[in-house]
């Protein structure tokens, strides 16, 4: 299936996430898969980075203050395979993760997690395995 996108309108977003510490960061989000694509220095320092893993994209920058997780308003919603694998894999490390719910709109299976910086990731699976 091709698709066609129009050149006006916009055909894609990436989360463009403010971190208190790009290296902690990236380590939580190296669990989930992602890679550094590539870094390069922001605002005079060093650190902010495009992750990618498959087509789910994000940029994490330094933030110039600190982050309070009680004001944040992002969800992040993420795809896997296996999402039973994925909760072993970071319970099995220390990460805090709900555990395995099937609500209507995700009844393969979905968890939740929080980022370093407070930001709620949830992931569902969206076939069988």
């Amino acid at each position: 299936m091709t698709v066609k996108i129009d050149v006006v309108s916009v055909h894609s977003v990436m989360p463009y996430v403010h971190v208190a510490d790009v290296e902690r960061s990236l380590d939580f989000y190296r669990l989930l898969g992602f890679e550094v694509v590539s870094r390069w220095p922001f605002e005079g320092r060093p650190g902010a980075a495009f992750i990618e893993s498959g087509i789910a994209k994000m940029l994490l920058a330094p933030s110039s203050g600190p982050i309070d997780p009680a004001a944040q308003a992002a969800l992040f919603y993420m795809h896997v395979a296996d999402v039973i694998a994925l909760r072993r894999k970071l319970t099995a490390v220390g990460i805090t993760v709900t555990d395995v719910t099937y609500p209507d709109y995700m009844p393969n299976g979905e968890i939740g997690v929080v980022d370093p910086d407070g930001y709620c990731v949830l992931i569902g699976q969206l076939r069988p395995s």
